[in-house]
């Protein structure tokens, strides 16, 4: 039908997503729930380098959030994620528009690691040579894993958790984290 399209695919004439941009942030609003079009001019330089992962800086009225994301590319237009935290810690809503900058990713496997991670790991050479042999996404899940816990202590248990489950065979993202169906 002409005159209609797909309200959730950002075109040049109606997308609020990229309302004003300069080589290094961009003025952006929420497209759908937890995503945003991310504007070319941030990411061609990720790409340039071959980078799909970077640190995004959100700032909205005086506050700031820093998260790792993927540059995920769909129907021409790369997007990252930004969850309903992220949203909650700047106060957005829907039709607010909020400053955004990428910045290199230097972190190991794409996500900061826990320091109580860290440290079983370094502790278990068997261990840490498993994990550093996991797939990025597979060692990301890991650390997403541990890193969700408030409490120290379990942050520890669950990291010798998946160290003896690594230990025992396990190389599966979903069974290093929540266990083999059997257990």
């Amino acid at each position: 039908m002409p005159g209609s399209q797909d309200p959730s695919q950002p075109n040049a004439s109606t997308d609020r997503s990229l309302l004003s941009m300069n080589a290094a942030t961009a003025s952006v609003q929420l497209t759908g729930t937890h995503s945003i079009a991310m504007p070319d001019s941030l990411v061609a330089p990720f790409l340039e380098r071959g980078e799909r992962r970077a640190v995004v800086v959100a700032s909205f009225e005086g506050k700031e959030v820093r998260f790792h994301a993927a540059l995920q590319k769909r129907k021409g237009i790369y997007w990252i994620m930004f969850s309903k935290k992220h949203q909650k810690v700047l106060g957005l809503f829907p039709n607010d528009v909020f400053e955004i900058r990428l910045e290199k990713d230097t972190s190991e496997f794409g996500a900061p690691m826990p320091p109580e991670l860290e440290e079983v790991l370094r502790q278990d050479p068997e261990a840490e040579a498993l994990f550093k042999g996991l797939t990025p996404g597979a060692c990301r899940s890991v650390i997403y894993a541990v890193s969700r816990y408030k409490s120290s202590q379990r942050r520890i248990e669950l990291a010798f958790t998946i160290c003896e489950r690594m230990k025992a065979g396990i190389r599966s993202s979903r069974e290093l984290v929540m266990g083999p169906k059997n257990e």
